[in-house]
């Protein structure tokens, strides 16, 4: 895993065009315990542009093992919007393989690992109730992109919340427990 001090983030290249170095200082105040939705919203835009990590990009390779780390660190709320990033990502690779960029060789087993990690974080968290509804289905959704379902990791992820019974149609009503 990269440092957060590495004069090599400087070399990665975002989803958004520019280098890896605001995704480096994002972490930072994440870990920090400064991991507002502005700050989660603009590390989710440098690694994963309007739902694309980008041919020409390397920067999520470097950021989903740090992610994983803040997930297994923090409470089962706050893993929402790192685990939300990974799936992005890992969907991202499915969905759209011509539009993603190789995996570095010298950043693939700590994203290989850290996708590993992150299924079993995420299967643990599905264990607990009380979740708001898209947190819920964010998660489910990190599920399926881990298991290589990336059209329905991409529905999920994108609001395709409502559910509905495959027999007789009924919408199926989500209940807060």
């Amino acid at each position: 895993m990269i440092d957060l001090e590495s004069p090599l983030w400087s070399n990665l290249t975002c989803s958004a065009g520019g280098n890896g170095e605001m995704a480096a200082d994002l972490l930072k105040q994440i870990q920090q315990g400064n991991g507002t939705d502005d700050v989660y919203g603009e590390l989710y835009h440098q690694v994963c542009h309007q739902g694309n990590i980008g041919r020409d990009s390397n920067l999520a390779y470097a950021v989903v093992p740090h992610l994983v780390k803040i997930a297994q660190q923090v409470t089962k709320r706050e893993q929402v919007w790192p685990l939300n990033i990974v799936a992005s990502v890992v969907t991202s690779r499915l969905v759209y393989p011509e539009g993603s960029g190789a995996i570095p060789i010298d950043l693939q087993e700590d994203y290989e690992l850290a996708c590993n990690s992150a299924l079993e974080i995420t299967l643990h968290a599905l264990r607990e109730t009380g979740y708001e509804q898209d947190d819920s289905i964010f998660l489910l959704a990190t599920v399926a992109a881990l298991h290589g379902h990336g059209d329905l990791a991409m529905l999920m992820l994108n609001g395709g919340s409502e559910l509905n019974c495959p027999f007789c149609g009924e919408e199926i009503r989500y209940a807060n427990l």
